[in-house]
């Protein structure tokens, strides 16, 4: 597949061609049930890295007109009549629990109404519009011009829009981390309390043995046993502690949104 010069674009792509190496075919369906009920089926829409690669030799190579622009077409009801922006972010969140650290990404579509000059804020309609998008939107050449500095100044608009959406998201995630904290600590905590509670109680019976004035076989049994005992609940106590660090330190961090596409949109 042609990479062409957008770094990005050409991530993806090599992403995509490694993942095929070893095949010796690819099948692929233009419809989303059909991806989703077949894994091994890969669903092209026009974000897919195939359709990617292509608008890249469309646009950088095939001679067009310098005031053409790749863009998409969709007919929908959603929104006016009008030329839009539709960035799709990654948007990540990295989990530390229990010395695990783990990654989760989602993709977060952000759309800048361009006669409007704003972003549209409302963030289900911006979902709605993406999933339209991967399974309705047609591909046309359009005489709607962007300079470089148009770009960069949606660049601007779209990153802090989408470095909303990820404070957003890392505020919601930090609640449940934090709720989460909370109740496994009780429990942990609870769960431990009876153990000491039990290994207390031993210890208790068996000191009563040791020191019973009567030296009977139980008594000296009970002398023996004792230290063990004792070494047991400091290493429940420990256990506890260790546990319970491990769940104080869990914790979220809020990743840099990365742009995946930046596409015009004829409604």
């Amino acid at each position: 597949a042609y990479r062409g010069n957008n770094p990005e674009i050409a991530s993806l792509i090599d992403n995509f061609r490694n993942r095929l190496r070893d095949d010796d075919e690819l099948k692929i369906t233009f419809k989303q049930e059909s991806a989703f009920n077949n894994k091994r089926i890969d669903y092209v829409n026009v974000f897919h890295p195939l359709v990617l690669a292509a608008l890249e030799w469309l646009t950088k190579e095939a001679d067009l007109e310098s005031q053409n622009t790749f863009k998409s077409s969709l007919h929908t009801d959603l929104l006016p009549a009008g030329d839009y922006c539709l960035a799709v972010y990654e948007i990540g969140m990295r989990y530390n629990k229990y010395g695990v650290t783990q990654t989760q990404n989602r993709l977060a579509p952000v759309i800048y109404d361009i006669r409007a000059g704003e972003i549209i804020e409302d963030r289900e309609l911006s979902e709605t519009i993406l999933s339209e998008l991967q399974q309705n939107a047609s591909l046309s050449i359009s005489s709607h011009t962007m300079t470089t500095d148009d770009v960069n100044d949606l660049r601007i608009a779209l990153l802090d829009a989408a470095n909303e959406i990820t404070d957003a998201l890392f505020d919601e995630e930090s609640v449940k981390v934090d709720s989460t904290k909370i109740l496994e600590a009780k429990r942990q905590a609870e769960y431990f309390d009876q153990r000491i509670k039990r290994w207390k109680q031993l210890i208790d019976e068996r000191e009563y043995l040791a020191n019973s004035p009567v030296d009977s076989d139980e008594s000296k049994n009970a002398r023996q046993i004792l230290p063990a005992t004792r070494k047991q609940l400091e290493k429940e106590n420990d256990d506890k502690e260790k546990a319970l660090a491990k769940i104080n330190g869990t914790s979220v961090q809020k990743l840099p949104p990365h742009l995946i596409s930046l596409t015009i949109v004829k409604v």
